[in-house]
């Protein structure tokens, strides 16, 4: 039986300033040693999938959030971003974005 390290189901990400979800009705289901890449156009909702899976939304990016994500059996807006870290991470396309680490390599 394959192990899941990401579950989302139905997420829904709302920032206060927009009338519009950045993120609505997504699911996604990772298992261990599987490698995901999130690709769309400017603006589709990657880099909030990728700091709500972080758990930096809504914890320290306020948005309202529904739906359910869980990582490494970790609820990402209930527990503390450094926490988290130690079990996901993201590489975005410019390596100067990275958020805490000075290469991809010292990111993930």
């Amino acid at each position: 039986v394959p192990e899941v390290v990401i579950e989302i189901k139905d997420l829904k990400v709302q920032y206060a300033e927009t009338d519009t979800p950045a993120l609505n009705g997504i699911s996604l289901t990772v298992e261990k040693g599987e490698f995901v890449g999130i690709l769309g156009s400017h603006g589709a909702g990657k880099t909030t999938l990728c700091l709500s899976i972080n758990g930096i939304v809504p914890n320290m990016i306020t948005a309202d959030m529904y739906g359910s994500i869980e990582v490494a059996g970790e609820v990402p807006p209930k527990i503390p971003v450094r926490e988290l870290a130690t079990k996901v991470g993201s590489v975005f396309d410019n390596p100067e974005f990275q958020m805490s680490q000075l290469s991809v390599f010292e990111e993930v």
